[in-house]
């Protein structure tokens, strides 16, 4: 199944989301941010909009697993098209990132 976004710059059709591997000043200097796009993103739907944590040494699978997603493609329209990743890239490896971005594309049609 293809999520099919009419207008890729409207947050609330295509989402919004950040993974996040911060915490203290950083995270709370993040949060109006954060915040901004939620509010942006879970105009008609709040799962249009998601934040999560990633742990040190997660794998792209464990860590959708750890968020509700198999192996194999992603459920269409559950994760957001448009990702923040926060984080030092010795704790998000880039390798992660070019995983990530390959699996989230896939299910959209813009």
């Amino acid at each position: 199944m293809i999520y099919r976004i009419k207008d890729s710059e409207d947050l609330a059709q295509a989402g919004w989301g950040a993974i996040v591997s911060v915490s203290g000043e950083v995270r709370e200097a993040i949060g109006p941010l954060l915040d901004y796009r939620r509010e942006q993103a879970s105009v008609y739907q709040e799962s249009r909009y998601r934040e999560l944590d990633f742990l040190v040494g997660e794998t792209k699978t464990t860590f959708l697993a750890r968020h509700g997603e198999g192996p194999g493609p992603l459920r269409a329209g559950s994760f957001p098209y448009y990702w923040l990743i926060i984080g030092d890239p010795e704790d998000i490896p880039f390798s992660f990132q070019y995983q990530l971005a390959w699996i989230i594309h896939e299910p959209y049609c813009l």
